[in-house]
């Protein structure tokens, strides 16, 4: 049975006008992408945009021997592909459903047409894909400067933001992946957390149970993601 999920859950199709909405309306599409795999909206020939509604989406930079480098996430805030209406026709990255995610997509030219014809469209995207570079430009401090435990609170912390839940489906060797870290490397850091009573992780299942000190030990790219959060978007967060 297929279930229906109200397209404005997602936070720019709900900004939108009536009648931007109503032009782009008849053209999105019901999705559902699992954990794990990519989704056409990067690279080479994208023909999609994805607003998701549920579930959050990686951004991950690949180098040519697939080691991978996290760069940002994008949930029901957000647009899969929203850097293709500035003008790229490729970009150096591959989007990955980092749990399950439920999504509307929508041909990437009919979105073009709705930025040419909608100014307030077109502002708040520029608003969106604002956020998106506070995100890769934090990516790039902490890919550099933090140890996989603040790289790992940063992760999970911007992840429970976006939803409605503190539990997460999560491998270690998938977070290992996203982060282009060492599974090792992973499993102590979780420990650690776990040691002190932040997490609960079982089986690929992390509940966060201690958001206070899990924050603590964040490293300062979280917050400054966050805040960029709470300034454009502050429907967005939970509580």
């Amino acid at each position: 049975m297929v279930t229906w999920h109200n397209p404005l859950t997602n936070l720019l199709l709900a900004g939108m006008s009536e009648a931007d909405y109503a032009r782009l309306e008849p053209r999105l599409e019901s999705v559902r992408v699992v954990a794990g795999k990519a989704i056409d909206g990067s690279g080479s020939g994208a023909s999609y945009g994805y607003f998701p509604v549920s579930g959050l989406v990686a951004l991950v930079g690949l180098t040519s021997d697939n080691d991978a480098t996290y760069i940002a996430e994008i949930g029901k805030e957000g647009l899969v592909g929203a850097w293709y209406l500035l003008g790229p026709e490729e970009m150096p990255f591959q989007c990955v459903a980092l749990t399950a995610v439920r999504a509307y997509r929508i041909p990437i030219s009919t979105l073009k047409a709705a930025v040419a014809d909608s100014e307030a469209f077109s502002k708040s995207l520029l608003v969106y894909n604002g956020l998106l570079m506070i995100q890769m430009a934090q990516s790039a401090i902490c890919c550099r400067r933090h140890t996989a435990e603040q790289k790992l609170c940063k992760l999970l912390l911007s992840s429970v933001d976006r939803l409605t839940s503190n539990e997460l489906e999560l491998t270690q060797q998938f977070i290992a992946n996203i982060l282009g870290l060492r599974r090792e490397e992973i499993t102590h850091a979780a420990c650690r957390l776990q040691e002190a009573r932040l997490l609960e992780y079982n089986r690929g299942r992390i509940v966060v149970i201690n958001r206070t000190g899990l924050e603590s030990r964040a490293c300062e790219c979280y917050r400054i993601v966050r805040a960029g959060l709470e300034r454009m978007l502050p429907a967005t967060l939970a509580s």
